[in-house]
């Protein structure tokens, strides 16, 4: 079985997620490229008190704009904490939640970048490849892909 994940149009974003518990501080990291045109950083959360930082790689830090509660659909009750940068710094970038509960948080990082428009993803018999489309750029970057294979377990009782 074959497939391939479409290419991403100009008004299209990549994203990194992240999630997970968070019993009082936690800390994510990510890198930004250079070329990047904004990112948007959105901690959701079960707690509307979550604080939220984020520190670019210079150390200038930013808080929330927005804390907004989703009224409808599958996360329904949770709050989006959500911070918007234009132009960032390219280099690694920390994003904090604080809490004064046992929170889970999901963690969705937009990035519109001119890379997103460059590469492509093939997966095909449990194998990811990725694909440069035939364009003149420069770069130096590590990848990390994570994917998970469905496995069907059968249970005797």
């Amino acid at each position: 079985m074959t497939a391939t994940l479409p290419k991403l149009e100009d008004e299209q974003i990549g994203s990194i997620v992240r999630g997970g518990e968070n019993k009082g501080i936690k800390t994510e990291s990510f890198f930004v490229e250079e070329g990047v045109k904004e990112i948007t950083i959105d901690w959701m959360s079960d707690s509307e008190f979550t604080e939220v930082t984020v520190k670019d790689p210079n150390g200038k830090e930013y808080t929330y704009a927005k804390d907004e509660k989703e009224e409808t659909g599958v996360f329904e009750g949770s709050y989006h904490h959500t911070i918007t940068v234009s132009a960032p710094e390219a280099g690694k970038w920390r994003v904090t939640g604080k809490g004064n509960k046992k929170e889970s948080y999901l963690l969705n990082i937009s990035l519109n970048s001119p890379l997103n428009e460059e590469f492509s993803l093939e997966l095909a018999n449990g194998d990811v490849k990725v694909k440069q489309e035939d364009v003149n750029i420069s770069y130096k970057t590590t990848v990390s892909l994570n994917f998970y294979k469905m496995v069907k377990k059968e249970v005797k009782s």
